[in-house]
């Protein structure tokens, strides 16, 4: 389903990702995980073209992502659903048109948009509140919100940044049960978090804990440069005071002698 092949992705000359290779198969449920600055969110964006990457392989289902033209991506994000970290709502909307505007945009009938969306609203325990304002929402009915926005179109990915980083303990776990559920309809989700919990961890996930290591490692690098080359440049600045001196040192001499040099 979604294949990684020595991928990089660099901002000003610094590792996001760095040869990052693994596959995920269809229906899997993965949870990267991996410190600030890891690359996990890069990596979600990547899946999604959000971003293109510098070096390596990635394909989705069919599509090589990385050759897409710009005007084939959205053909390509049909089938991808994504769930932001900040949520993204239109608190100036209700729930349902949060919910609808996937749908709209793809210019779907009326009726076929309203029995999706109440469809949807109630798999996420939220139908009730298809017709409030997101302000009214808790936070964590909200990100049940931004479930059933990503999951109206019926995407056959789910991307998730962080859903639980901003949620109490037993909301996280209400909306990591919803995730299960969802897997459990086949569905491949990916879910970015920071935290260590979660089944069905997959090996690859310590290539972003490496990547994260091998990106301070290649800063130590640097810094260990620098100094090299700022502590020879000292040296050698000594070493010419150095010779001035003695020459400075040998003139006085010889013409104390009075000898010419």
């Amino acid at each position: 389903m979604i294949q990684f092949t020595e991928v990089s992705k660099y901002y000003d000359n610094q590792a996001a990702l760095k040869d990052a290779t693994f596959s995920v198969g269809r229906g899997e449920l993965i949870y990267v995980t991996g410190p600030s600055g890891a690359g996990k969110t890069t990596l979600l964006k990547l899946i999604y073209r959000a971003e293109k990457p510098d070096v390596g392989k990635i394909r989705v289902a069919d599509w090589d992502v990385g050759d897409l033209k710009q005007r084939t991506i959205p053909y390509l994000r049909r089938n991808i659903g994504v769930i932001f970290q900040d949520f993204r709502l239109l608190f100036n909307r209700t729930v349902f048109d949060n919910v609808a505007l996937a749908l709209r945009i793809h210019s779907m009938h009326p009726a076929e948009i309203k029995e999706r969306c109440l469809e949807v609203l109630k798999d996420v325990g939220l139908k009730h509140k298809a017709y409030d304002f997101p302000k009214h929402l808790s936070g964590g009915e909200q990100q049940r919100v931004v479930i059933a926005r990503a999951m109206v179109s019926r995407p056959t990915i789910l991307l998730a940044d962080e859903p639980t980083g901003n949620l109490d303990a037993d909301t996280a776990i209400i909306i990591t049960k919803l995730f299960k559920e969802i897997n459990a309809r086949g569905a491949t989700i990916i879910i970015a978090t920071h935290s260590q919990g979660g089944h069905g961890m997959r090996a690859f996930m310590y290539c972003l804990k490496t990547a994260a290591k091998n990106l301070w490692h290649e800063k130590w690098i640097n810094l260990l440069t620098v100094l090299s080359i700022a502590v020879g440049l000292l040296i050698l600045g000594t070493f010419v005071l150095l010779t001035m001196n003695m020459e400075s040192s040998i003139s006085r001499w010889s013409s104390g002698f009075g000898l010419a040099i």
